[in-house]
């Protein structure tokens, strides 16, 4: 906690006979986070590279089929067992073949079915809404004296046909209507066919032959479509448990070859960061120091005792010294803590010389949302609500086996985030509910608890000093981070001379003590103002001082750019520290605005008592207090993050270039995910 994992650089030279063997060894463990050992030790930029660690085209081939059948069958988590199939690729290859033709047989068979179904569905539907004229219809030409038209004409043309038709012996039939059309059918003689078909072009009719209107079946026919649709059901349904037996079947058997194929191509990929002589292979990669022992023995284990390791601390590699190089970052803050991983993850890592301000991060968060958020009733929802959250994620993403006892390490990347975002919600709710039993509020009501510390709209001047104070304590912490983070980083004369260092800390506290002098009306003590004299010389001096104290040029830029430049820095300090300090006044002005909401909904809720029955006053409130825990609940964790960001993280936070990600936690994460 506060500081990240120490890391160690491991490398290792081997016999060319047990590259198989290691990269098994490596993928198994799953602790190792592979680098080109180039990139870290000039001398192997000589080597030649192992391999490109692209998938052989057989091994691409055989995921791709693979993933296709298991898509087909519909398997969730095929890879979830953990455990690779055995045996000679020919003979599984061939029960693959056979296992997926006989399911794509099945799934075709089912999809054609699929399809019939639906045609007789519409069919069915079609015909149902449509009536028979009566009579059998055939087409114009079946008839020696009739014409026979059918077909579509708009509703709002209708009476148009109707009149273009009054002059011609016809029998007009509606078999139908509907979205803003009718299905008619017109019988007249032969000799007036022409003038009849005129007459509907002229209302847009939209022609349908006989033997094309499926749908105009008898009620013996429709019988006949009922049995085979019910027929047709039965099929569907007998061919889908062939399916799913299929899954049942072959699902672990297809998911086991897929683990072996996803396993053997990151053995495959890790040859991209080997290089080789002649005999020997070398490789490098990062690890957490407390997991060098056990994947030393196991390494030597899979070399069978060929092979030379060593481990360097990653403060003492040199390109790491240099910054050419930088170290994977893993940090290693107590399950309590983690959540608030989730609030720095936002800017990155930190770096890996600098603090993990996690801890401070997430006290500081709970302190100042149960400012903002403080009610014991709005706090007890938002705890259940992230319980619920909690188990949710548990029922969602259950911890699977990897080939051994599941860890926390290697839970789902999905599980996590949701649990860690349940738990952080859940720590806002139990922060809201302390501050509510010390602002004696329950939904509101501040007459049914006893207040243990203050009233907020009766103590508003207490408020105030409270955050003022609470950000000048988060601010001083925030330099004296910055310090031990330059100390850390060997970047001495900047720990005193810096902004944000010893003299930029002595600033802020006499700027605050003479500031409280004066408000006070107090004496001020002789010696303050002169050393609020001295500390804006030595931050006007600032960038002279340091170039003189490393023996380098004291104005690179010219004399009048650099004394400008130390105007700017005591302006920039002055203002800045002002700046953070008063923003935190926002806490105590969104917790009186809590407070002012339910003054608002309580007198809204009292001027309606009487209104349904005295329901609308339940209502009223009940609504009311939804509004609040959604929309400060929001400000509330907004002003929070944004205080955190800006005013602690901002002075001192350092990305790191990198997440520690070890070998095997892509495979651990599709197993287990």
């Amino acid at each position: 906690m506060f500081t990240p994992e120490k890391m160690i650089q491991a490398q290792a030279v081997f016999s060319n006979r047990d590259i198989d063997a290691v990269a098994e060894s490596i993928v198994r463990q799953g602790v190792l986070q592979m680098a080109d050992v180039a990139e870290v030790e000039d001398w192997a930029g000589e080597l030649a590279a192992a391999g490109t660690g692209d998938e052989p085209a057989d091994m691409k081939a055989r995921r791709e089929r693979i993933e296709a059948v298991l898509k087909l069958l519909e398997v969730p988590d095929p890879a979830k067992n953990g455990k690779p199939a055995s045996g000679k690729w020919e003979e599984i290859d061939g029960r693959v073949v056979e296992i997926e033709s006989a399911c794509r047989n099945e799934a075709s068979l089912l999809d054609g079915m699929r399809k019939e179904l639906n045609r007789l569905e519409s069919l069915r539907v079609r015909a149902g809404e449509m009536p028979s004229p009566g009579f059998s219809l055939e087409s114009r030409e079946a008839y020696s004296y009739l014409s026979v038209e059918m077909g579509r004409v708009a509703d709002k043309n209708m009476g148009v046909l109707k009149s273009r038709l009054e002059p011609v012996l016809h029998t007009l039939m509606v078999l139908g209507s509907g979205k803003g059309h009718s299905t008619i059918v017109v019988l007249s003689l032969k000799q007036d066919g022409p003038k009849v078909r005129a007459a509907l072009a002229e209302a847009g009719f939209d022609a349908v032959t006989p033997e094309k209107a499926e749908w105009m079946l008898t009620p013996e026919q429709l019988g006949e479509l009922d049995a085979k649709t019910a027929a047709l059901r039965d099929q569907i349904e007998d061919s889908a448990k062939r399916l799913k037996g299929m899954a049942s079947e072959h699902g672990p058997f297809l998911g086991a070859v897929l683990f072996r194929i996803l396993w053997e191509g990151l053995k495959h990929r890790i040859l991209r960061y080997f290089r080789k002589t002649d005999q020997t292979y070398v490789l490098s990669g990062w690890l957490p120091r407390a997991e060098w022992k056990p994947f030393e023995e196991e390494l030597k284990r899979a070399a069978s005792g060929r092979c030379v390791l060593r481990e360097i601390a990653a403060e003492d590699v040199e390109s790491v010294r240099s910054g050419k190089v930088h170290v994977p970052v893993k940090l290693k803050n107590p399950a309590l803590v983690k959540p608030f991983e989730l609030l720095l993850g936002a800017l990155g890592v930190p770096d890996y010389r600098t603090i993990d301000p996690t801890p401070i991060l997430g006290i500081s968060f709970l302190i100042m949302f149960g400012l903002m958020f403080g009610d014991v009733g709005h706090g007890l929802v938002l705890a259940v609500a992230g319980a619920f959250m909690i188990l949710k994620s548990r029922k969602a993403f259950g911890r699977k086996a990897f080939g051994r006892k599941t860890s926390g390490r290697q839970a789902s990347g999905k599980q996590a985030s949701g649990k860690q975002a349940g738990l952080l919600i859940l720590y806002a709710g139990c922060s809201s509910m302390v501050f509510g039993f010390l602002f004696g509020s329950i939904f509101g009501f501040e007459n049914t608890l006893p207040t243990l510390w203050t009233k907020p709209m009766e103590s508003i001047d207490r408020m105030f000093k409270t955050v003022l104070y609470f950000g000048m304590g988060l601010i001083t912490i925030s330099v004296v981070i910055r310090m031990i983070n330059q100390y850390r980083q060997h970047h001495y004369l900047h720990v005193v001379f810096d902004k944000a260092g010893l003299v930029g800390g002595v600033f802020y506290w006499s700027g605050i003590a003479m500031a409280t002098a004066v408000l006070a009306a107090g004496p001020v003590p002789a010696w303050l103002p002169v050393v609020l004299l001295a500390m804006c010389v030595l931050l006007f001096i600032q960038e002279p001082l340091v170039h003189a104290l490393q023996k380098k040029k004291l104005f690179p830029d010219g004399a009048a750019s650099g004394l400008m430049g130390g105007f700017i820095e005591v302006l920039e300090a002055f203002l800045g520290y002002l700046a953070n300090t008063v923003s935190f006044i926002r806490v105590a002005a969104f917790g009186l605005a809590h407070v002012g909401l339910f003054m608002a909904v309580f007198a809204l809720a009292d001027a309606n008592k009487t209104s349904a029955g005295g329901a609308a006053y339940y209502l009223i409130q009940l609504a009311g207090n939804v509004i609040i825990i959604v929309l400060e609940g929001m400000v509330a964790t907004i002003q929070c993050v944004r205080l955190e960001f800006y005013e602690f993280l901002s002075r001192f936070f350092e990305q790191g270039e990198s997440e520690y990600k070890p070998y095997g936690s892509e495979l651990k994460d599709r197993v287990t995910g």
